[in-house]
């Protein structure tokens, strides 16, 4: 009996299914998703609506540094250690980012248990209650956090695309539960969340488990590799990141204090619906294939060149579409969402830049340009806080979509000029603006594993 050989690794294929399993899964949760928002928004006011959101951007403020410190960087890393042989340093810094995480979100989730009353000294007393809800998320999302890296340096697309489905539903049961049996308020939906994040987390234990089996036979390193890296490209990583975050969980907290705690509610419906456009950008696999691809500096310059080409023209036809769904379909099922509308509208052309700035932070991460990401995000992070400072006495709520449109302009000049000037050769830039027989080629492979992909779903059909 003949054994079934390994498919030979190839971008574009991985690059496709990984994409159409998570597109897939996706759609799935985008359903969920609306169940749940459909729950929320039903029961809660817009007051209360605005509640829930300054507490989760307080957590999310916080909580930066546990699952997001140096997270890109040792994705890269652990990817390149794993591709290139190096699997002792590999497993090596698995456990260091583990450990370390897992102290940090420990130690932040007693922290913020134990004071939330300084949090309501600012706010009122009620918040308390509402943030020592949130304690055990630090150590759930941390964990995951920590896992995550492995399953995408496997290339365990499905596992990643999966668990937001599991955590989805869950709460979505919880929160129906409520409904039904009692009350929904800020209280419960925030129960509702850390519930579901930490059943969705630990199912996903099992897999984790069997994928560190592959590494049974590999003594882990004796000497420390997450501070090496750190000393050398890691720092602005860390400095990027966590200033990143803090500023842009500020935001919340700064309609609040310029216009008022409804005007929260409704921005963020505006930003809840730009994030869900938002996904259908097919990038998630990009941190997984993209540092498999460096070795060869001219095709990976290409690769990056198309890659903004053609998320580009896609930013531009989900704007367009979105520009005309998203006003008739608002107003009529949540009415006094209604001024949510003009947000969103305003928010749009960001999204057409967001292929630039997303294959550009991907491939200058994964060249390990640390130093540039966070001169970019440090210029990102001032213009998001100060922009608001002056926009919003000036144009109320709606200074905020202009501060998100302008910051992404700003951004996405910073990297187009350093790619351009360092990395990407001056005779492929024509890749940005012709239409070549590569393009054709990818255009028809991409038909060709679209059907194929359809063909076999409809097989398996019953």
């Amino acid at each position: 009996m003949r054994s079934k050989q390994p498919r030979q690794y190839s971008f574009f294929h991985s690059y496709f299914s990984g994409e159409a399993l998570i597109g897939v899964w996706n759609f799935v949760g985008k359903g969920i998703a609306a169940l749940n928002i459909l729950l929320i928004i039903g029961s809660l006011d817009v007051f209360k609506y605005g509640v829930y959101i300054l507490v989760l951007a307080f957590y999310s403020f916080v909580a930066a540094i546990p699952f997001k410190l140096l997270a890109t960087v040792i994705t890269n890393d652990l990817i390149r250690y794993e591709h290139e042989g190096e699997r002792a340093r590999a497993k090596r810094l698995f456990w260091e980012a583990f450990s370390i995480r897992m102290g940090f979100a420990a130690v932040l989730a007693l922290g913020t248990f134990f004071s939330a009353d300084i949090v309501a000294h600012f706010y009122d007393q009620d918040i308390a209650n509402l943030v020592r809800t949130l304690s055990p998320l630090f150590i759930f999302d941390a964990l995951y956090s920590s896992i995550r890296p492995l399953f995408q340096m496997h290339a365990r697309f499905g596992l990643t695309a999966f668990r937001p489905i599991v955590y989805k539903t869950i709460k979505f049961g919880i929160l129906g539960g409520f409904v039904l049996f009692a009350t929904l308020g800020v209280q419960e939906v925030l129960l509702a969340h850390v519930i579901a994040t930490g059943l969705a987390t630990f199912i996903f234990l099992i897999p984790l488990v069997r994928m560190y089996r592959l590494w049974s036979n590999v003594q882990s390193e004796k000497r420390f590799v997450l501070f090496d890296i750190v000393k050398k490209h890691g720092k602005w990583s860390v400095l990027s990141q966590v200033s990143s975050q803090a500023a842009g969980n500020l935001r919340p907290w700064l309609i609040k204090l310029f216009v008022n705690t409804e005007a929260v509610a409704l921005f963020s419906v505006a930003e809840s619906l730009y994030g869900a456009i938002k996904t259908f950008f097919p990038t998630e696999t990009l941190v997984s294939l993209v540092p498999r691809e460096l070795k060869d500096k001219r095709r990976s310059m290409q690769l990056l060149l198309r890659g903004i080409k053609y998320l580009t023209i896609l930013g531009i036809l989900l704007a367009l579409l979105a520009g005309v769904v998203v006003p008739l379909a608002l107003p009529f099922v949540f009415p006094e969402y209604t001024p949510s509308v003009s947000l969103f509208i305003a928010l749009l052309p960001a999204l057409v830049l967001l292929g630039v700035r997303s294959m550009s932070s991907t491939f200058l991460s994964a060249m390990r340009r640390q130093k540039y990401l966070f001169l970019v995000n440090s210029v990102k992070t001032l213009s998001t806080f100060i922009l608001p400072l002056i926009l919003l006495p000036v144009f109320g709520i709606h200074g905020m979509p202009f501060e998100r449109v302008l910051s992404a302009v700003l951004v996405t000049g910073m990297f187009l000029y350093y790619l351009i000037r360092y990395h990407i050769p001056k005779s492929e830039l024509r890749i940005l603006y012709t239409l070549d027989a590569q393009d054709k080629e990818y255009f028809r492979r991409f038909r060709d594993l679209s059907i194929g992909y359809l063909r076999s779903k409809l097989r398996r059909s019953p």
